[in-house]
């Protein structure tokens, strides 16, 4: 063996044993950092189904509160033993004089403690594969894909990683170096609160995830800024720890970093609200932000626009989305306003990088939380009409409705119907602005077609009457509570007929009135609210009926073409209920797209209703679809489910009535 690699081998073999001396020092904190991490897989398959909705809570895709919590404790943690234990436990000396580097100790500590937070990551994601695994037929088929999972690991490895090095450099000063990064934590969510694009002074932006499909990009930028910063306050700890400094501050120099660290923490605190107070009192006179001055997308970050009547937040690769959203959307809000008869419009806060499966869009005062990335122009358009008249539904009548549930149908059908109505609105003044194309405005009239067609078909083939549709709960128990939005259409478009659209910005400033009956519930609170806006009740009822009656002779054919859909369970296997349905004519929708939905009992709340995709097979003239349920998602023998049919991709789809099953 030559003297060159017989040196090499005395080297990594040092190496390896100095690298092993971390681990055992380390082993504690990698455990605390499993149970962090993954204590889930220890009680979760015990207390709750591992369906699509526990799955999306325990894989931590997403960049959330709890998810950079535990990586920067686990990370501050094993920094703090990196170093600070070597000199409470009196080992330093004997460390620094084994015959190697001190460059050497450094940079394999430093690999040790990021060796540490890596496997914790990978572990995790196993952790959440075997989780998942105990349901590998879920509602939307496999959860666990290996090329989003080695992303989600490379990106919370690296933010890991930066809060380790700035970890060691903070325990240079024991508690005291915690100081700065409790102030930043506290203040870096103001500042990105007042100006969005400050956002990557936070290093737990790199997990705010973007998707080109369903596939999360990787922001290498940020990445490569994060990763210097964390390189050079590696190198400041390195020099503090080997090579200026024999031991931490103790006694009276204990004292002097206690001071200065009291010191800076009320000197940055006292100029953070400095620059809260004037950024907030210059942010109302900005100039507005012109949507056509601006055409170069941002490739990753956050990015802002301010208009006449809204202010947007959006995923910086989505910007040319954002604007085109943005141009018309002050259009709509003023339309809506003129509908309802507002005359101030609030400044309206629109984020765009909302992603869940739940709903298309949330909005909760002046606030409209929507996602940008899964929606064409259109649905993106119609989405926010829909959200923005639930803000105006609140602003009239002062967030009172809700102290009525019966009167949902006419929150989320009214919200539907005014959007349809500003759209409509919008096309019409489109010869001289070009507010929509052509194609789009196809789509928008096929989509309220579609809706009423659902809204008739409910009306005709299960005799839903309004007395029904207002006893919300107990038609939930009997119906699809999705039909609410369709026939609550219908029914607010009767009373701008019986009533005219002026009446429906009255009908919500009826509960601002201090001598509103609190105890009004089903058909007698209507009433109520119609008496007080000066509305004949028979006459819109009238309305209704006769709306419903002309779709359906003009639409005949449409509402003839939609199948009746009657079931029976096929099989029952250990692991799946089949359940063969067998529509009564073939469907003329394409896609053609058919789902089942189940619940444990009738009482059963929205997030505990499941729902799977059928697959449709062609046997001779015999057209079948089966839907296979999982056992484990049945709990006892009894069960209900309910069959629906998409006559439109983006419409509510057209439901039979709930069933009950049993299993024997």
């Amino acid at each position: 063996m030559s003297a060159g690699l017989y040196r090499v081998r005395l080297i990594l073999r040092k190496w390896k044993h100095l690298f092993l001396k971390e681990w055992r020092s380390f082993l504690p904190s990698w455990l605390l950092g499993f149970f962090i991490l993954s204590g889930d897989l220890f009680y979760r398959p015990f207390v709750e189904r591992i369906d699509e909705n526990t799955y999306q809570e325990v894989a931590a895709l997403e960049s959330n509160g709890m998810l950079t919590i535990s990586l920067a404790i686990i990370a501050f943690f094993v920094a703090y033993s990196t170093f600070l234990r070597e000199y409470d436990e009196k080992t330093i000396d004997w460390l620094v004089s084994l015959p190697i580097r001190r460059s050497e100790i450094f940079l394999i500590k430093a690999f040790a403690g990021a060796f540490v937070i890596v496997s914790l990551v990978c572990v995790g994601q196993f952790t959440n594969y075997l989780l998942q695994a105990l349901n590998p037929d879920s509602i939307e088929g496999k959860n666990f894909r290996l090329d989003v999972v080695f992303r989600i690991i490379f990106l919370q490895s690296v933010v890991g990683t930066i809060f380790f090095f700035h970890g060691i450099w903070a325990s240079r000063f024991r508690l005291f170096g915690l100081l700065p990064y409790v102030l930043a934590a506290s203040i870096i969510p103001l500042f990105e609160e007042l100006n969005p694009s400050l956002a990557w002074l936070n290093p737990a932006t790199i997990l705010r995830l973007e998707y080109a499909g369903r596939i999360p990009l990787i922001p290498w930028k940020l990445i490569a800024g994060h990763t210097l910063i964390a390189l050079l306050f590696g190198r400041s700890a390195y020099e503090r720890w080997l090579l200026h400094s024999e031991k931490p501050p103790s006694g009276p120099k204990r004292k002097i970093v206690a001071v200065l660290a009291t010191s800076f923490v009320f000197f940055c605190s006292c100029n953070g609200m400095l620059a809260w107070l004037l950024l907030g009192f210059f942010k109302g006179s900005l100039p507005m932000n012109d949507p056509n001055t601006r055409s170069q997308p941002k490739q990753f970050g956050v990015g802002t626009l301010q208009t006449k009547h809204l202010r947007f937040t959006y995923p910086g690769s989505f910007e040319r989305a954002a604007f085109q959203l943005a141009k018309r959307a002050d259009r709509i809000v003023e339309i809506q306003s003129k509908i309802l008869g507002i005359e101030e419009i609030p400044t309206i806060l629109v984020d765009l990088a909302e992603h869940t499966h739940f709903h298309e869009g949330i909005t909760g005062g002046i606030r409209i939380r929507m996602g940008i990335n899964e929606f064409s122009s259109w649905r993106l358009l119609h989405v926010f009409a829909h959200e923005s008249a639930h803000v105006f539904q609140q602003q009239l009548s002062q967030g009172r409705f809700d102290e009525w549930p019966d009167f949902r149908p006419f929150i989320e059908g009214g919200a539907e119907w005014l959007a349809f109505e500003s759209i409509s609105m919008l096309y019409e003044e489109g010869n001289s602005e070009k507010w929509m194309s052509e194609s789009e405005w196809a789509e928008e009239e096929a989509l309220r077609r579609a809706s009423r067609a659902v809204a008739t078909l409910a009306w005709q083939r299960h005799q839903i009457r309004i007395e029904d549709i207002l006893n919300v709960k107990e038609f939930e128990k009997r119906y699809d509570e999705r039909l609410t939005y369709p026939l609550g259409e219908t029914m607010t478009e009767a009373i701008a007929i019986a009533c005219e659209k002026k009446g429906i910005g009255s009908m919500w400033r009826v509960f601002t009135q201090s001598d509103f009956p609190q105890n009004a519930h089903g058909v007698l609170l209507v009433r109520h609210v119609l008496q007080r806006m000066h509305c004949d009740s028979e006459r819109w009822q009238q309305a209704h009926e006769k709306l419903l009656s002309e779709f359906a002779n003009k639409e005949r054919a449409l509402l003839d073409s939609v199948p009746r859909l009657e079931s029976k369970i096929k099989d029952i296997t250990p692991h799946f209920v089949i359940v063969e349905t067998h529509p009564d004519r073939p469907s003329s929708f394409p896609p053609e797209s058919y789902a089942l939905a189940f619940r444990s009992h009738e009482n059963a709340k929205s997030n505990e209703v499941r729902s799977i995709r059928g697959e449709i097979i062609q046997q001779g003239d015999m057209h079948l679809v089966f839907f296979r349920i999982p056992r484990n998602h049945i709990a006892g023998k009894r069960f209900d489910f309910m069959l629906s049919l998409f006559i439109h991709p983006a419409a509510f789809p057209y439901s039979e009535p709930w069933q009950a099953a049993l299993l024997e």
